[in-house]
């Protein structure tokens, strides 16, 4: 069995940042793709600096009008998506299914609150559908509805957050989808001094699978917290802490366990335009017991080395090239592990070509092996690989296209490997 891996750290440290239905890094990142390292501070100016953007599925727009009233203490802006997209294998077949077009449309809305002392709120919410011409099972309904309280002071910050997603997912080479739901609960702060920052967060999300016999369902509790001390010339130097409790159903061979991740980090930005970040550490993980209650199958202590660096460089406005290195442990691929290793490369590059028009590439290459063997004797190991290339072009505010292809390559030591490639164009429209 091959397990739908979904690290929703990824998505709770970038809304934090972001406070946005997505993120234009990773609307199209695979779940199993490590987080992306914050920097703590933008190097480069642009669109998502700006307190009125909004974000429409990761693409980011001004809005055309003015909804507002109270002087702006409240704002009311509906959103929409409309697209389509060619798709050579809609199934994930191993020998390939049949191409097939779709078309997929978004509609919701946002609402912005802006109240006195500091304190703000908003609510997001967005349903979204995907109709496939011939491959009807595959037509999926997914919605996505989020809120947040803030409370931004001289010194410090305060945040209340809740999320709700509904999703379907390709079930490998089935002509079918397995409904997913998650759901997302956080509180945190920070401050920060002369020369110092502390920042701490709790958050618990719930996974479910409703009607699937095989995903397991999951609970994930996370505590988290960072020290950053600044330094000369730019450079931050700090310890980053991360303790998680994980329970799963018992449809599931692996194990609920009780981890956490201790990084030192360092940042650095070189003028105004490039920085880098570098963190190393340890991961360690105490499930619960060994993979089906058998010692010699598989360790119910995992330890493994976290270890991340990302550089990025800008060599003009709205230009700008990242490369990220990362290592830790993840969700295991198979049934019969409870972890795996996990190596990955990122890097995404945007490109201006005109005042409104721009090149957005972003590629990765991860590698996944189980730490236990499979009932064949060997170690499930994974490679995904993806590009994805396009322009994105703001034809005005409130008004922009993308259009970009997507080519994935995911070889498994399983009789599990596909291949798929996709075209899509996209419309986006805000008031």
């Amino acid at each position: 069995m091959i397990r739908i891996t979904v690290v929703l750290a990824v998505f709770l440290s970038l809304a934090v940042l972001q406070g946005a239905e997505d993120d234009p890094a990773t609307a199209s990142r695979p779940d199993n793709l490590p987080a992306l390292l914050p920097l703590g501070f933008y190097a480069i100016p642009n669109l998502d600096q700006l307190d009125e953007t909004l974000s429409i599925q990761g693409f980011l727009v001004l809005p055309m009008g003015d909804l507002s009233a109270g002087g702006k203490a409240i704002e009311f802006h509906p959103k929409a998506s409309l697209g389509s997209a060619w798709d050579s294998n809609p199934l994930q077949a191993r020998d390939g299914s049949s191409a097939d077009v779709y078309e997929q449309w978004g509609a919701g809305c946002e609402l912005r609150l802006q109240g006195e002392d500091g304190w703000l709120g908003d609510l997001d919410g967005m349903l979204r559908g995907r109709s496939y011409l011939d491959h009807t099972r595959e037509t999926e309904l997914s919605g996505f509805a989020s809120g947040r309280v803030q409370r931004q002071g001289k010194n410090g910050q305060f945040f209340v957050r809740a999320s709700y997603l509904h999703a379907s997912d390709p079930s490998f080479n089935k002509p079918d989808t397995v409904k997913r739901e998650s759901s997302t609960a956080a509180v945190g702060g920070s401050t920060e001094g002369r020369l110092d920052r502390w920042s701490a967060s709790a958050d618990i999300t719930e996974l479910r699978f409703p009607d699937s016999t095989t995903e397991p369902d999951k609970r994930l509790v996370s505590l988290n917290g960072a020290w950053y001390r600044l330094g000369g010339s730019g450079s931050r130097l700090g310890i980053e802490l991360s303790g998680e409790t994980a329970d799963l159903t018992p449809n599931d061979h692996a194990t609920g366990y009780q981890g956490g991740t201790v990084q030192g980090v360092w940042k650095h930005a070189f003028g105004s335009r490039s920085a880098l970040e570098l963190a190393a550490g340890g991961m360690l993980r105490q499930h619960e017991h060994a993979t089906d209650s058998k010692p010699a199958n598989d360790d119910a202590t995992m330890l493994a080395p976290a270890l991340a660096a990302r550089l990025l460089w800008s060599w003009e406005e709205k230009s700008w090239l990242s490369v990220s290195a990362t290592s830790g442990l993840a969700d295991s691929i198979a049934g019969n592990a409870n972890a795996s290793q996990r190596l990955g490369v990122i890097t995404s590059l945007r490109l201006r070509l005109l005042d409104r028009l721009d090149l957005d590439t972003l590629g990765w290459v991860i590698k996944r092996r189980d730490s236990a063997t499979g009932y064949n004797g060997i170690h499930e190991t994974a490679f995904d690989i993806a590009l994805r290339s396009g322009v994105e072009y703001r034809i005005r505010d409130g008004l922009g296209l993308r259009t970009y292809v997507l080519v994935e390559r995911h070889d498994f030591t399983s009789d599990n490997d596909y291949q798929r490639q996709q075209i899509v164009l996209e419309v986006f429209a805000s008031l």
